[in-house]
C-alpha cells in the first residue's frame, strides 16, 4: 500500500517530465497515468557506489530517489543484492546531504515506509558542513 501512497504523492507534486527511481516502480507506474518512463527500477542504475548511482541518477535527470523498507532494512535479501540496493543505503535516515535533499516519509506501519529524497544539482549542494540540511 506504501507504493500506492507514493504514487499520489508524485501526482500531486512531481512535474509532468520529472524522473523517479524506486525499487518497485512498476507498482508505481500502474497508479499513474501517462508515461511509465517516468518510473525508473533502482536495479536499472549499476553504480559501484552511492556517489556513482548518484552521478549516474544526475546523468540520466533522474529528480527523485526513493528508498523502502520493504527491501532496504535487509541486505542479506537476494534483491537487496541484486539491484543494487546499497548504492541507496545512506537514504534509510530521512536526513538530507550533499547529494540529497529529503522531502518527505510515507509511513503505513513502524515497518513499513518509503523516504523520498531530490537529487540535487551536482553544483549546488547546501550543507552546513556536517552533512546536515540548512
Amino acid at each position: 500500500i506504501e507504493f500506492k501512497h507514493l504514487a499520489r504523492w508524485y501526482v500531486e507534486n512531481a512535474g509532468p517530465d520529472e524522473k523517479m527511481v524506486t525499487s518497485l516502480s512498476s507498482t508505481v507506474a500502474l497508479f499513474v497515468p501517462g508515461d511509465r518512463d517516468r518510473f525508473v527500477h533502482t536495479g536499472s542504475i549499476r553504480a559501484d557506489s552511492p556517489k556513482d548511482f548518484v552521478r549516474k541518477c544526475r546523468d540520466q535527470g533522474i529528480i527523485y530517489v526513493v528508498w523502502d523498507s520493504r527491501l532496504g532494512r535487509f541486505p542479506e535479501n537476494y534483491h537487496y543484492r541484486l539491484w543494487g540496493l546499497e548504492n541507496v543505503a545512506p537514504l534509510a535516515e530521512p536526513v538530507g546531504n550533499d547529494d540529497y535533499e529529503f522531502l518527505t516519509r510515507i509511513t503505513v506501519s513502524e515497518e513499513r515506509f518509503l523516504n523520498i529524497f531530490r537529487v540535487r544539482p551536482s553544483d549546488g549542494p547546501v550543507s552546513d558542513g556536517f552533512g546536515q540540511d540548512k
